[in-house]
């Protein structure tokens, strides 16, 4: 660079020195000589070495210093630019060309496509606006709305680690927007019912929306809840953090098909570890196999009172089902039929030359019910006192239920996931009983958080493919894909298909990011390549090319869908390109954009119905066995001894051989499926059907020793 400095300053001087003698020489030539002959090179030297001749080209104004000046101009600039290299500018970064398209044609919304999209209609999920803002109902923000141009479902799947706002940016802002959004829509239907054009409204109808709420940490209902009342919303909690507050759920008395008792036995079962701490799907498909028989045993047999979870533990103590020679004609003994008979004998059949394989299961389903054994869980499933028959119906009231559960652990997910598996049956028994069309009334949207938390939901993968007919709007949020592969194995993509919305309010982990930029989608970037070549001498230029390539390029990458910004969220949805927004925080903190008083745990009734206070803290439950299941610690189901891991090995190698043996033998026993044994049954299951249990000839005998009726053969404590 030095020498080219050197080089250009002494070019400049020479033009400098030149042109001025020049201009001088031809402005005489005009104006004087009008002829050539008066230049000599005295003359010439003399002109050069002459003051006058540069005073004269630089004050004097004529077109022939114009020339001149604008030459040393030129050549002054193009030394400059010379010198920095200017002239083929290189880009800081890649250009996207989306309409080329030749690898992708992924790219952003426009803030005029989401306005256009997302702000006309706000009957639907609450999204997130276009400025950074707080929420207030005032402010109209991005809606997925129910009817929508794109006819995309309303079914949501949400991802958002702990910090990702999802109380404060997607929930609050949901369960405020929902009623508001409705009432407003009633205000101008009844407005135009009244006006001249009245008929052409005749057929809308006013409506109000259910809501049912997972709330972590109870923290949801008490900043909400007051502003729900104010709205005339009856309000009903279920408290499974402190167990001692609100309403009760005995999910039993929503089972009102036959494929509900494998739906609950499955949900409560698969939430939880296997018996004996063994992976073999055999152990966990008897306990659900002897779970939901002995569910179809207490709706069957046990008074309205007594049908509960409490009562099924009992049953598990009887000598009747504990001896394997009285097992097989426990349920004949006590006419129990239809599905619950034959699954109790599938289960008979399975485990028939397997006596610690079947005493295993027994063990270990009496263990997984010593939740049970906690007087808050006993009290909260007891009876049903929330009115669910009404929700989705036309009311005088519309309903929220919330549903409080700890966020720190999952010691009562089986509980919970069978409590919203009996919601989920409800709201479809509503809807088929309502109408032809199995619609409800009213539409219910369920804000489903820390679905990890919950459990798994047995019939939840094949139910959102009709939640939509049936006006069921689930939000579904996880803290990343990782938990939702976990709860719902195979099953996680088929969830994911049946949501036409996702969105993402923030990843941590590779996988889900992964996951976003896949989805997000590929588009075409314009991409310069520049060259250079060095002059031969100081008075050459640098000669300088550029090229521009297309390539294909993920809208964002994995590390920057991680790096994404915390105060926006990013909405990918079908058949539409994806968008941001920013997070419509509720700061309920700040008294200004608070919307309602807060409503404290302890003004609502207690669950045992006077004023006696249960411990704050979670109550302890009543033996070892209780403790160890609810601490996922393992626990020979024949002794129940608590095991360490090496007893746990040793345990499960001296059943290995029992086990292998029996499924031998059991694939072709067991070839019959349950539903199809129900062909030819009506809806209501639970009727007793003529269906009689094939017993061994060898096994009659004992049947023979057998007298007294069955209610002689069960504790009296049962049916007083």
């Amino acid at each position: 660079m030095a020498k080219k400095l050197v080089g250009f300053s002494f070019l400049i001087l020479i033009e400098l020195a030149f042109i001025p003698t020049i201009a001088f020489v031809l402005i005489e030539l005009i104006e004087i000589h009008q002829s050539f002959s008066f230049i000599s090179t005295e003359y010439l030297i003399s002109t050069l070495l002459t003051y006058g001749t540069y005073h004269q080209f630089f004050s004097g104004v004529n077109p022939i210093n114009a020339i001149g000046w604008l030459m040393i101009g030129m050549s002054v600039i193009f030394s400059v630019l010379n010198l920095f290299g200017v002239g083929v500018k290189n880009k800081k970064t890649y250009s996207q060309k989306e309409n080329y398209g030749s690898h992708g044609t992924s790219r952003w919304q426009s803030t005029k496509e989401i306005k256009s999209g997302y702000f006309k209609n706000d009957l639907g999920w609450y999204l997130g606006g276009v400025k950074q803002k707080p929420y207030d109902p005032l402010t109209k923000g991005a809606v997925h709305a129910l009817k929508n141009k794109t006819e995309l479902n309303s079914q949501v799947n949400c991802i958002g680690p702990p910090g990702s706002k999802k109380s404060t940016g997607l929930l609050w802002p949901n369960i405020f927007h929902i009623p508001l959004a409705y009432e407003e829509r009633n205000k101008r239907l009844r407005k135009k019912k009244q006006g001249l054009m009245k008929w052409l409204y005749s057929k809308e109808k006013t409506e109000t929306p259910d809501l049912i709420i997972t709330d972590p940490k109870s923290e949801l209902y008490v900043e909400s809840a007051e502003f729900l009342r104010e709205m005339d919303y009856d309000i009903y909690v279920l408290d499974f953090i402190h167990l001692k507050y609100g309403s009760k759920v005995n999910s039993l008395d929503f089972i009102e098909e036959e494929k509900h008792l494998m739906e609950i036995a499955d949900g409560f079962i698969s939430t939880q570890t296997s018996s004996g701490g063994s992976t073999d799907p055999i152990w966990q498909n008897g306990e659900k196999l002897l779970l939901a028989s002995l569910i179809g045993f207490v709706k069957q047999r046990f008074p309205k009172d007594r049908q509960n979870f409490n009562s099924i533990d009992e049953l598990l103590t009887l000598d009747e089902l504990n001896n394997p020679k009285k097992a097989p004609y426990f349920f004949r003994d006590n006419n129990i039929e239809g599905a619950p008979r034959r699954l109790f004998d599938k289960f008979i059949k399975t485990t028939k030359d397997a006596e610690k394989m079947r005493s295993g299961i027994m063990g270990g389903l009496s263990i997984k019910l010593s939740l049970f054994a906690i007087d808050g869980i006993q009290n909260i499933t007891s009876e049903t006192t929330v009115p669910l028959e009404m929700m989705g119906r036309k009311k005088e009231k519309p309903m929220a239920l919330f549903i409080l559960m700890p966020d720190e652990d999952e010691t009562f997910a089986p509980i919970i996931s069978v409590t919203v598996q009996s919601i989920l049956n409800r709201l479809y028994t509503t809807a088929r009983q309502l109408n032809e069309g199995n619609k409800l009334d009213n539409p219910v949207f369920m804000m489903l958080e820390e679905m990890a938390n919950i459990g798994r939901i047995s019939s939840l993968p094949k139910k959102l493919s009709t939640m939509r007919g049936r006006r069921i709007y689930p939000l579904m949020i996880w803290q990343s894909l990782a938990q939702m592969k976990e709860r719902y194995k195979d099953e996680w993509e088929d969830m994911l298909s049946q949501c036409d919305t996702q969105l993402v309010l923030g990843v941590n982990d590779q996988t889900s990011a992964k996951h976003v930029s896949d989805e997000l989608g590929s588009t075409t970037i314009s991409t310069q390549g520049t060259s250079s070549t060095p002059g031969t001498t100081v008075w050459d230029k640098t000669q300088k090319s550029e090229s521009y390539n297309y390539t294909s390029r993920n809208l964002l990458l994995p590390d920057e869908v991680k790096r994404f910004d915390n105060q926006k969220l990013i909405v990918i949805q079908r058949a539409s390109y994806p968008f941001s927004l920013y997070k419509t925080q509720y700061k309920y903190w700040e008294e200004k954009h608070r919307l309602c008083n807060r409503s404290p745990l302890d003004a609502l009734p207690l669950l045992n119905g006077d004023d006696s206070m249960l411990d704050d803290i979670e109550q302890e439950p009543e033996d070892e066995v209780a403790a160890a299941v609810i601490e996922e610690r393992n626990v020979d189901t024949e002794t129940g001894e608590i095991l360490d891991d090496e007893s746990v090995n040793e345990y499960n190698d001296d059943t290995n051989q029992q086990i292998e043996a029996q499924l031998d033998d059991s694939e072709t026993d067991n070839t019959e499926d349950v539903d199809g044994d129900e062909q030819g049954e009506g809806d209501n299951g639970l009727e007793s059907s003529q269906h009689e249990s094939d017993v061994e000839e060898e096994e009659q005998p004992e049947e023979e020793s057998r007298n007294g009726n069955s209610e002689e053969k069960l504790p009296p404590s049962i049916f007083d």
